[in-house]
């Protein structure tokens, strides 16, 4: 599952959508299966068994996406220059 995924990924045209670790991908697919396990209705049509198999195939469908914040240099900077004072 997580190499079917990780094809997919490879021909996603969003770079802000991407996957870009399994580490992502876990806390992503356990996150989901957490929200089935509350009770949220599956977005896929599938006879598959359990709410992490049930994240993945979602994730590998392009279902769920990993939603990420603008990089913003300009923060960074400032970081840099507050631990430069110190």
């Amino acid at each position: 599952m997580v190499k079917k995924i990780e094809e997919k990924k490879k021909h996603s045209d969003s770079s802000s959508d991407k996957i870009e670790n399994v580490f992502e991908l876990i806390t992503l697919a356990s996150k989901r299966a957490r929200e089935l396990v509350s009770g949220s209705p599956k977005l896929i049509q599938a006879e598959i068994e359990g709410p992490m198999q049930i994240a993945l195939e979602e994730i590998a469908q392009g279902k769920i996406t990993i939603g990420r914040k603008p990089n913003i240099p300009e923060k960074k900077e400032k970081k840099k220059e507050k631990q430069k004072k110190a």
